[in-house]
């Protein structure tokens, strides 16, 4: 029974190679000497061609490994081939059956070759294969090649996913030529930033840990990344739902319907909601003409009331200034307040939190808050941030802003149009009530 398998295993193994003499296989990547090499009539050419013709009967009768010579002296030449074990039957006899016949034509006249296939390894050379492990690989070209780009789209289809998922693909030109596919997803409660920075580093420690796969894998409590050649199925949720329409049921369009020309008219008239035709507006110049006066006098006033709030803002933040001339950094009774405990207290931003809290908080967020709060009340106006940059340091996708290590608390200053107020003092006993009004005439 035995022989009969081995008879039918070595039949299809000839079979193999009898239909693909006219191919070769490219090894993924191979190790060809450089010096000393063989000519083609020579004796060591003959037993190199006697040994790769010998290496795949050999090797299929002894389990997918051979390791033997053939000549001696200087024009010995030794030989091993040696399958996977992740490599199926047939692949594993096209590899022992194709590799031999094609090294010759990936390393011509060398007399010393380390090659590796997807499904199996071979080695020949002038010198006895020695016992100890040899250490030396090179990680294919055409690996990282597809997968420093594929990384670079994944990446970057994070920024504008709300799913945070991204895959694409890259062209691969190793041995399985297509393209190399990639998956990367994070936790949607992370933001653009974090997700890309998780990414990032799941990235590098993929191809430290996989330097030489065509695929790979790690997921993670906050992300998931992974690559391989040759596509993979993606299910893809659905998208977000789009925000309601802000539109009233029942409301009138936006714009009117066009206007139909009624006969007998000027212009172009809008048909009445109670009759099929349209209605002639005479008076159409007279109205136009009332409807522009209105809005000038009308811009007229807002820009006049516009330019004496100015005025009066500007004449509010001199006095200011008058008054507040004791935040001068260069005033000495400043620093003997500091210096006596009476005035502000010097410390760390966190020092400003609240006791009670017994710091059982988020130092980054509390830290972040206080600044962009000081950072909105910057007395200087100009030096203020807008909504979008505050908005963006607090979601923590913009650094922190940098304020002077000194500056004058802004005080409150009353609106330009608060020009009256009201107060009110309630006598005891009596119950009496004394109000007063107080005008601040504008200049």
């Amino acid at each position: 029974m035995a022989s009969c398998l081995l008879l039918l295993h070595l039949a299809f193994l000839f079979l193999a190679a009898a239909g693909q003499d006219n191919t070769t296989m490219e090894p993924a990547y191979a190790s060809c000497s450089t010096t000393g090499n063989y000519t083609g009539g020579s004796q060591y050419k003959k037993n190199l061609d006697q040994l790769l013709a010998a290496l795949p009967a050999a090797s299929s009768s002894n389990g997918g490994f051979y390791k033997g010579s053939v000549g001696a002296g200087a024009d010995a030449v030794f030989g091993l081939i040696m399958c996977f074990a992740d490599s199926n039957a047939a692949e594993c006899l096209d590899c022992l059956s194709r590799a031999p016949a094609g090294i010759t034509a990936a390393c011509p006249c060398s007399r010393s070759v380390n090659a590796v296939y997807d499904a199996c390894v071979l080695r020949y050379s002038a010198a006895p294969i020695p016992d100890a492990a040899d250490l030396d690989y090179e990680p294919p070209v055409s690996v990282r090649a597809a997968w420093v780009p594929l990384m670079c789209k994944l990446a970057g289809g994070m920024e504008t996913s709300p799913l945070r998922i991204s895959n694409d693909s890259t062209p691969y030109s190793g041995p399985q030529k297509g393209r190399m596919y990639g998956l990367a997803q994070c936790t949607r409660d992370l933001n653009a930033s974090e997700c890309n920075r998780c990414i990032s580093s799941y990235a590098d420690k993929l191809w430290s840990l996989f330097p030489n796969n065509i695929s790979g894998a790690l997921r993670g409590y906050s992300c998931y990344l992974r690559y391989q050649v040759g596509a993979f199925d993606v299910t893809l949720p659905p998208e977000p739902a789009p925000p309601p329409s802000q539109a009233v049921p029942g409301t009138r369009p936006a714009y009117p319907p066009s206007p139909q020309e009624v006969p007998g008219s000027f212009s172009p008239a809008w048909p009445s909601s109670s009759s099929k035709t349209g209605v002639v507006t005479v008076g159409m110049p007279v109205s136009l003409v009332s409807v522009l006066v209105t809005l000038g006098l009308s811009a007229f006033l807002l820009l006049r009331r516009q330019l004496e709030k100015d005025r009066f803002r500007e004449e509010a933040r001199e006095q200011e200034r008058e008054q507040c001339d004791f935040f001068d950094d260069d005033q000495p009774e400043m620093e003997e307040e500091f210096e006596k405990g009476t005035g502000p207290k010097r410390g760390a931003v966190l020092d400003a939190a609240d006791a009670r809290l017994k710091g059982e908080f988020d130092a980054r967020e509390v830290e972040t808050v206080m600044l962009v709060g000081l950072w909105c009340a910057h007395p200087d106006r100009s030096l203020r941030p807008s909504i979008r940059q505050a908005v963006n340091v607090l979601r923590l996708e913009a650094p922190l802003p940098s304020l002077p290590a000194r500056m004058p608390v802004a005080t409150y200053m009353p609106p330009p149009d608060a020009f009256y107020y009201t107060s009110s003092v309630t006598t005891g006993g009596t119950g009496t009530t004394q109000s007063s009004m107080t005008s601040v005439p504008m200049k």
